[in-house]
C-alpha cells in the first residue's frame, strides 16, 4: 500500500473529510486531493504533521508497518518524537533562509 492510500486510509478511519484533513496539515485542499490520489507526494513537512496531528507513527505512515497507532508509547518516546520533530522544522526554515539567501545573491550577480 503506498503513502497516499495510507492517508486516505487514515482520513477515513477517522472520519475526516478532505478539507478538515487538509486545514489540519495546513495544505490547500486541491493539493491534498493530488496527494491522496498519489499524483503528488507530500513533503516531510505534511507527513510529519500528519503523523503528530493523527496519532500514527512515520513508519507506518511510510512503510505500512504494523504498528500505526502512536498509543502506548512511552513518555520519554514522545518527547523524543517532539524534540526530533522541531529539530527537523528548524532544519527546513534554515534551508528555506539560505535558498532565499542563495536566490539575492544570484540576482546581485546577474545585475552586476
Amino acid at each position: 500500500m503506498s503513502i497516499s492510500l495510507r492517508i486516505k486510509e487514515l482520513r477515513k478511519r477517522k472520519d475526516i473529510s478532505q478539507k478538515d484533513f487538509s486545514n489540519t496539515i495546513r495544505v490547500d485542499n486541491s493539493q491534498f486531493s493530488k496527494i491522496e490520489a498519489g499524483k503528488l507526494q507530500p513533503t516531510l513537512q505534511q507527513l510529519m504533521d500528519i503523523c503528530s496531528n493523527f496519532g500514527v507513527t512515520m513508519d507506518w505512515l511510510c512503510f505500512g508497518s504494523n504498528e500505526a497507532e502512536t498509543k502506548g508509547k512511552k513518555e520519554d518516546d514522545d518527547e523524543s518524537y517532539k524534540e526530533l520533530a522541531e529539530a527537523r522544522k528548524a532544519i527546513i526554515e534554515y534551508q528555506k533562509e539560505e535558498i532565499n539567501q542563495l536566490k539575492m545573491d544570484l540576482e546581485r550577480l546577474k545585475n552586476k
